[in-house]
Protein backbone atom coordinates (compact mmCIF):
# COMPACT_ATOMS: atom_id res chain seq x y z
CA UNK A 1 0.00 0.00 0.00
CA UNK A 2 2.70 2.40 1.27
CA UNK A 3 4.50 1.46 -2.49
CA UNK A 4 1.26 2.43 -4.30
CA UNK A 5 1.03 5.81 -2.28
CA UNK A 6 5.09 7.29 -2.93
CA UNK A 7 4.30 5.97 -6.69
CA UNK A 8 1.45 8.29 -6.69
CA UNK A 9 3.44 11.19 -5.02
CA UNK A 10 6.16 11.04 -7.41
CA UNK A 11 3.76 10.82 -10.21
CA UNK A 12 1.97 14.25 -8.95
CA UNK A 13 5.33 15.87 -8.35
CA UNK A 14 6.41 15.02 -11.94
CA UNK A 15 3.25 16.45 -13.61
CA UNK A 16 3.49 19.50 -11.05
CA UNK A 17 7.00 20.16 -13.07
CA UNK A 18 5.77 19.70 -15.94
CA UNK A 19 2.93 21.84 -16.01
CA UNK A 20 2.21 25.56 -17.25
CA UNK A 21 4.97 27.28 -19.20
CA UNK A 22 7.24 29.30 -16.47
CA UNK A 23 6.65 33.15 -18.07
CA UNK A 24 9.33 35.03 -19.73
CA UNK A 25 11.12 37.25 -17.03
CA UNK A 26 13.64 38.84 -19.71
CA UNK A 27 12.51 42.48 -19.09
CA UNK A 28 13.79 46.14 -20.00
CA UNK A 29 11.76 47.87 -17.30
CA UNK A 30 13.16 48.97 -14.22
CA UNK A 31 16.43 49.17 -15.17
CA UNK A 32 15.89 53.62 -15.97
CA UNK A 33 14.66 55.62 -13.21
CA UNK A 34 11.51 57.18 -14.82
CA UNK A 35 12.10 60.57 -12.58
CA UNK A 36 15.57 61.48 -13.94
CA UNK A 37 16.27 58.74 -16.74
CA UNK A 38 19.20 57.44 -15.43
CA UNK A 39 20.28 54.11 -15.67
CA UNK A 40 20.26 52.01 -12.69
CA UNK A 41 24.19 52.09 -10.94
CA UNK A 42 23.99 48.80 -10.82
CA UNK A 43 23.97 48.01 -14.65
CA UNK A 44 27.11 49.95 -15.23
CA UNK A 45 29.97 47.23 -14.51
CA UNK A 46 32.47 47.45 -17.17
CA UNK A 47 31.37 45.24 -19.30
CA UNK A 48 30.82 47.19 -22.65
CA UNK A 49 33.93 48.91 -23.81
CA UNK A 50 33.47 51.25 -26.60
CA UNK A 51 37.55 51.00 -26.34
CA UNK A 52 37.28 47.42 -28.23
CA UNK A 53 34.66 48.87 -30.98
CA UNK A 54 37.33 51.39 -31.92
CA UNK A 55 40.31 49.28 -31.96
CA UNK A 56 38.34 47.11 -34.66
CA UNK A 57 37.59 49.66 -36.71
CA UNK A 58 41.34 51.47 -37.19
CA UNK A 59 42.75 47.90 -36.92
CA UNK A 60 45.22 48.00 -34.36
CA UNK A 61 45.35 48.56 -30.43
CA UNK A 62 44.74 51.83 -28.93
CA UNK A 63 47.36 53.00 -26.34
CA UNK A 64 46.08 52.57 -22.54
CA UNK A 65 46.13 55.31 -21.86
CA UNK A 66 43.42 56.18 -24.40
CA UNK A 67 41.60 53.06 -23.41
CA UNK A 68 41.12 54.14 -20.00
CA UNK A 69 39.43 58.09 -21.06
CA UNK A 70 37.36 56.03 -23.62
CA UNK A 71 35.89 53.62 -21.34
CA UNK A 72 35.67 56.03 -18.19
CA UNK A 73 33.86 58.41 -20.30
CA UNK A 74 31.39 55.85 -21.90
CA UNK A 75 30.38 54.91 -17.74
CA UNK A 76 30.05 58.31 -17.23
CA UNK A 77 27.52 58.85 -20.11
CA UNK A 78 25.88 55.55 -19.37
CA UNK A 79 25.36 56.91 -15.93
CA UNK A 80 24.41 60.39 -16.72
CA UNK A 81 20.56 61.52 -16.96
CA UNK A 82 19.02 61.16 -20.46
CA UNK A 83 19.57 64.14 -21.96
CA UNK A 84 22.67 65.49 -20.41
CA UNK A 85 25.51 67.00 -21.77
CA UNK A 86 28.04 64.65 -23.61
CA UNK A 87 31.41 63.29 -22.06
CA UNK A 88 34.24 64.88 -23.17
CA UNK A 89 38.03 63.38 -22.90
CA UNK A 90 41.31 64.31 -23.36
CA UNK A 91 44.23 62.51 -23.13
CA UNK A 92 46.97 65.20 -22.65
CA UNK A 93 49.81 62.81 -22.83
CA UNK A 94 49.34 61.90 -26.40
CA UNK A 95 47.24 64.87 -27.37
CA UNK A 96 43.74 62.70 -27.96
CA UNK A 97 40.67 63.68 -27.64
CA UNK A 98 37.08 62.77 -27.90
CA UNK A 99 33.37 62.50 -26.70
CA UNK A 100 30.53 60.12 -25.44
CA UNK A 101 27.02 60.96 -26.06
CA UNK A 102 24.26 59.49 -24.46
CA UNK A 103 21.07 59.70 -26.70
CA UNK A 104 18.29 57.81 -25.34
CA UNK A 105 16.83 54.50 -23.70
CA UNK A 106 14.63 52.87 -25.28
CA UNK A 107 12.53 49.79 -23.81
CA UNK A 108 12.40 46.81 -26.48
CA UNK A 109 9.23 44.80 -25.21
CA UNK A 110 9.62 41.90 -27.82
CA UNK A 111 13.15 41.02 -26.91
CA UNK A 112 12.48 42.20 -22.99
CA UNK A 113 15.58 44.06 -23.15
CA UNK A 114 16.92 48.13 -22.37
CA UNK A 115 18.47 49.78 -25.08
CA UNK A 116 20.62 52.43 -25.23
CA UNK A 117 22.00 54.92 -28.46
CA UNK A 118 25.39 56.21 -27.93
CA UNK A 119 27.16 58.79 -30.28
CA UNK A 120 30.92 58.99 -29.79
CA UNK A 121 33.48 60.95 -31.95
CA UNK A 122 37.34 60.89 -31.62
CA UNK A 123 40.83 62.59 -33.01
CA UNK A 124 43.24 60.41 -33.10
CA UNK A 125 44.74 62.17 -35.63
CA UNK A 126 41.82 61.73 -37.94
CA UNK A 127 38.35 62.40 -36.85
CA UNK A 128 36.37 59.05 -36.50
CA UNK A 129 32.41 59.74 -35.82
CA UNK A 130 30.05 56.45 -35.16
CA UNK A 131 27.60 55.50 -33.07
CA UNK A 132 26.72 52.08 -31.02
CA UNK A 133 23.27 50.88 -29.94
CA UNK A 134 23.95 48.18 -27.30
CA UNK A 135 20.77 46.36 -25.35
CA UNK A 136 20.68 44.18 -21.70
CA UNK A 137 18.07 42.48 -20.16
CA UNK A 138 17.53 43.01 -16.01
CA UNK A 139 18.57 39.46 -15.38
CA UNK A 140 21.43 39.37 -18.25
CA UNK A 141 25.10 39.33 -16.85
CA UNK A 142 26.24 41.92 -19.54
CA UNK A 143 25.59 44.55 -22.51
CA UNK A 144 25.14 42.67 -25.84
CA UNK A 145 26.01 45.08 -28.73
CA UNK A 146 23.56 44.91 -30.95
CA UNK A 147 24.57 47.61 -34.05
CA UNK A 148 27.78 49.62 -34.96
CA UNK A 149 27.20 52.10 -37.33
CA UNK A 150 30.41 54.68 -38.47
CA UNK A 151 30.11 57.74 -40.89
CA UNK A 152 32.44 56.90 -43.90
CA UNK A 153 33.50 60.80 -44.10
CA UNK A 154 34.64 62.80 -41.18
CA UNK A 155 36.59 65.92 -42.30
CA UNK A 156 36.83 67.55 -39.11
CA UNK A 157 36.06 66.80 -35.45
CA UNK A 158 33.74 68.43 -33.96
CA UNK A 159 33.17 69.09 -30.30
CA UNK A 160 30.14 69.19 -28.33
CA UNK A 161 28.96 72.58 -27.71
CA UNK A 162 29.41 73.81 -23.78
CA UNK A 163 27.13 75.86 -21.43
CA UNK A 164 24.26 73.22 -20.87
CA UNK A 165 21.77 73.80 -18.58
CA UNK A 166 19.61 71.12 -17.20
CA UNK A 167 16.04 71.83 -17.18
CA UNK A 168 14.86 74.07 -13.83
CA UNK A 169 12.13 73.14 -12.18
CA UNK A 170 9.02 75.40 -12.97
CA UNK A 171 8.89 78.44 -10.67
CA UNK A 172 5.98 79.40 -8.13
CA UNK A 173 4.16 81.99 -9.06
CA UNK A 174 3.52 84.39 -6.20
CA UNK A 175 0.81 87.17 -6.37
CA UNK A 176 1.91 90.21 -5.41
CA UNK A 177 -0.74 92.29 -3.24
CA UNK A 178 -2.78 95.35 -4.90
CA UNK A 179 -0.63 98.52 -5.47
CA UNK A 180 -2.76 101.09 -3.10
CA UNK A 181 -2.78 104.87 -4.65
CA UNK A 182 -2.89 107.60 -1.88
CA UNK A 183 -2.84 110.80 -3.68
CA UNK A 184 -0.85 113.81 -2.72
CA UNK A 185 -3.12 116.32 -0.95
CA UNK A 186 -2.70 119.51 -2.98
CA UNK A 187 -3.08 123.26 -1.41
CA UNK A 188 -6.17 124.34 -2.71
CA UNK A 189 -5.56 126.94 -6.51
CA UNK A 190 -5.83 130.87 -5.18
CA UNK A 191 -5.45 133.01 -8.53
CA UNK A 192 -3.29 135.75 -8.30
CA UNK A 193 -5.08 139.55 -8.05
CA UNK A 194 -4.20 141.29 -11.38
CA UNK A 195 -3.88 145.34 -11.43
CA UNK A 196 -6.71 147.12 -13.12
CA UNK A 197 -5.95 147.83 -16.44
CA UNK A 198 -6.36 151.40 -17.18
CA UNK A 199 -7.20 152.85 -20.49
CA UNK A 200 -5.35 156.32 -21.44
CA UNK A 201 -6.43 157.50 -25.14
CA UNK A 202 -3.72 159.22 -27.07
CA UNK A 203 -5.03 162.94 -27.79
CA UNK A 204 -5.73 163.72 -31.69
CA UNK A 205 -5.25 167.12 -33.41
CA UNK A 206 -8.83 168.61 -34.13
CA UNK A 207 -9.44 168.36 -37.37
CA UNK A 208 -9.44 171.94 -39.55
CA UNK A 209 -12.04 171.44 -42.24
CA UNK A 210 -11.43 174.13 -45.18
CA UNK A 211 -14.51 176.16 -47.37
CA UNK A 212 -16.61 173.74 -49.05
CA UNK A 213 -15.86 173.28 -52.95
CA UNK A 214 -18.78 170.56 -53.35
CA UNK A 215 -21.83 171.21 -55.36
CA UNK A 216 -24.78 173.04 -53.69
CA UNK A 217 -22.63 174.13 -50.79
CA UNK A 218 -22.84 178.17 -50.49
CA UNK A 219 -20.11 180.27 -48.81
CA UNK A 220 -20.95 182.91 -46.08
CA UNK A 221 -20.46 186.48 -47.50
CA UNK A 222 -16.88 187.67 -45.97
CA UNK A 223 -19.03 190.68 -44.54
CA UNK A 224 -20.75 188.12 -41.97
CA UNK A 225 -22.36 185.00 -41.08
CA UNK A 226 -24.77 184.12 -43.61
CA UNK A 227 -28.44 182.64 -41.85
CA UNK A 228 -31.07 180.74 -42.81
CA UNK A 229 -33.25 182.84 -44.03
CA UNK A 230 -30.72 184.65 -46.01
CA UNK A 231 -29.88 181.32 -47.90
CA UNK A 232 -33.43 180.90 -48.45
CA UNK A 233 -34.02 184.26 -49.74
CA UNK A 234 -31.21 184.20 -52.07
CA UNK A 235 -32.12 183.91 -55.83
CA UNK A 236 -31.35 180.26 -57.34
CA UNK A 237 -29.16 180.89 -60.49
Amino acid sequence: MRQYASLAALIALAVSACGPEQPNIRTGEGMVDPATGALDPVFIDGTFSLSAIIEERIGQPLQNSDRREIDAATDAALAAPQGAPPVIWRNDLRKNEGFVDLVSWRVDTRAGELCGVIEHEELFGKPLRGAVTICRASIDPAWRVDEVVWAEKVAVYTPPKTGYKPKQPPKTYKPQPPVTYTPTPQPPYTPKPQPPTTYTPNPQPPVNYGPGTGSGVTSAPSGGAQTLGDALASPVN
